[in-house]
């Protein structure tokens, strides 16, 4: 019976131990993302277009899936429309 316990309390610890370790690491991926588009906005804001454009390309490409997609967007059909 203890022994039933400690491999429930071992498998228990490498479970939050394995979430713990992962959970930082996508927030650091998706702060790193914010901060490539904050580097293209800020360089259209200079009116860098070209270095903007490149930025938020690459954002656009790397980040499929982010909830700041729509925002590098919208920047780079402004960069378009000029």
């Amino acid at each position: 019976m203890s022994d039933t316990c400690g491999k429930r309390f071992l498998f228990l610890c490498l479970l939050l131990g394995g979430i713990l370790v992962i959970g930082p690491a996508v927030n650091t991926a998706q702060a790193a993302a914010d901060a490539f588009l904050q580097q293209g906005i800020d360089h259209y804001h200079r009116g860098d277009q070209q270095q903007a454009l490149s930025l938020l390309r690459g954002f656009v490409i790397r980040n499929a899936n982010s909830p700041e997609l729509p925002t590098a967007y919208l920047y780079l059909a402004r960069i378009f429309q000029q």
